[in-house]
């Protein structure tokens, strides 16, 4: 990335590739990590991530759940350039998790995700740090609710997604 950015600079175009990463996802027992690539008021992003999703989050007493996945987002700023307000889609494929706290017995479903977003890029002015709180609305494509040992985990098509990433600009 870091040479094809370069390449860019050196050429005069005004692309430019981004990596960043969701602090939140971190603090979930999780990871997310990703890379963009930004032309004009356009973002593409394409990350992997995967977290613990809180009890009360999923609204299930008697389960654990987590999810890891990968995914894609097309982001639109309205002022013209990668800073300020922008709107966008999403989409992806993740693993859902399920474990019965009981029995500790552990089920996986294999979901698709589109969505969409909205937020806010904050670049900081310090080097190429950028801070971009954003929230999302995903709508699982194949939700069905999981059932083990006479209990049923409850799984809604669609899933709030607040969140902020901190990324560095190439």
């Amino acid at each position: 990335m870091l040479l094809s950015s370069k390449a860019f600079a050196q050429s005069g175009s005004s692309a430019r590739f981004d990596i960043d990463i969701d602090p939140i996802a971190f603090a979930l027992n999780g990871f997310s990590v990703h890379g963009g690539y930004l032309t004009g008021a356009w973002r593409y992003d394409l990350g992997v991530f995967g977290l613990d999703i809180p009890g009360w989050a999923h609204g299930n007493d008697l389960f654990d759940a987590a999810f890891i996945g990968a995914g894609w987002k097309i982001d639109r700023f309205f002022k013209g350039l990668p800073d300020g307000f922008f709107a966008g889609i999403d989409g992806g494929i993740q693993r859902l998790n399920v474990t019965h706290k009981a029995t500790n017995i552990r089920q996986g479903r294999i979901q698709y995700v589109l969505g969409v977003r909205g937020g806010y890029r904050w670049n900081t002015g310090w080097q190429n740090l950028f801070i971009t709180p954003w929230l999302g609305m995903g709508y699982a494509l194949n939700a069905k609710d999981i059932e083990m040992e006479e209990d049923v985990f409850k799984s809604s098509p669609f899933t709030p997604f607040p969140t902020i990433h901190v990324g560095w600009a190439f």
